[in-house]
């Protein structure tokens, strides 16, 4: 699951919300929460559970789920897209970052 999937199920029920004249304001917020492709690392666990369970995502899969958009295969995915900053304080979930030439620098 990532985070396209998350944007999808959250107007999916934002939609029925709507619909069904009942208030969306915590799935609208989500929305813009979602905006930012970086969300997940900048979020405690705690509210980031809260989000995910909010837009659907079934109390057994959380975990997975969470895990999943805070892999370190993601993180270096939007440092290399530029929608990430690994010293913007706002990010609490970082990995190590690695010189690009990392086995030039090794010793023989």
């Amino acid at each position: 699951m990532d985070l396209k999937d998350l944007k999808i199920m959250n107007n999916v029920k934002l939609d029925y919300l709507k619909q069904n004249g009942l208030t969306g304001k915590r799935n609208e917020i989500i929305n813009e929460i979602l905006e930012d492709e970086a969300c997940f690392f900048k979020l405690e666990e705690e509210n980031a559970m809260i989000v995910l369970k909010e837009i659907g995502i079934e109390q057994d899969c959380l975990k997975n789920v969470y895990k999943e958009l805070i892999s370190s295969d993601n993180y270096y995915k939007l440092i290399s897209e530029k929608k990430i900053n690994p010293d913007d304080e706002e990010v609490i979930i970082k990995y190590k970052l690695y010189s690009s030439d990392v086995f030039n620098k090794r010793s023989n």
